[in-house]
This record gives structure tokens, C-alpha cells and sequence, in this order.
């Protein structure tokens, strides 16, 4: 497969967060709350909860996504 001709983020068959939830994650994490606190509730992992929050996963999603300095904790 030549890159970019498969789904990314929550377009992907796989992803396991929706575009809502990973609003919420960011309102969470902007309000102060733990990553591990977040993971928990979403049923992930919190490597996966600080990937997001860092721009490193779901990357379509952080485009129009407003700038915070959550996820630090």
C-alpha cells in the first residue's frame, strides 16, 4: 500500500476512541485531571492517553484542536 490510501485516527476500523471522546480527553487533561485518571475511564492505556494529548497518535484530530499545555502531569 502506497502511504496515505488507509484511514487514520478515528477513521481507522480499529480506533478505539471517537472524535467526542477524544474532545472530553482534551477537556479533561485541560482541567487538570491525571492520565491515568482519563485511561481509566475511557478503558485505555495511559501511554495511549499521552500519545494523543503529544500529537504523536490521532493526529487528524489535533488540526483544529485548541493548543494546551495538558498532559505534562
Amino acid at each position: 500500500m502506497r502511504k496515505g490510501n488507509y484511514p487514520h485516527g478515528t477513521a481507522h476500523k480499529g480506533s478505539v476512541l471517537d472524535k467526542d471522546e477524544l474532545f472530553q480527553i482534551r477537556q479533561y487533561a485541560m482541567a487538570g485531571y491525571r492520565t491515568s485518571a482519563i485511561a481509566m475511564r475511557y478503558g485505555v492505556s495511559v501511554k495511549t492517553i499521552q500519545r494523543f494529548l503529544a500529537g504523536k497518535t490521532y493526529k487528524n484530530e489535533h488540526k483544529n484542536a485548541p493548543v494546551s499545555q495538558a498532559g505534562a502531569r
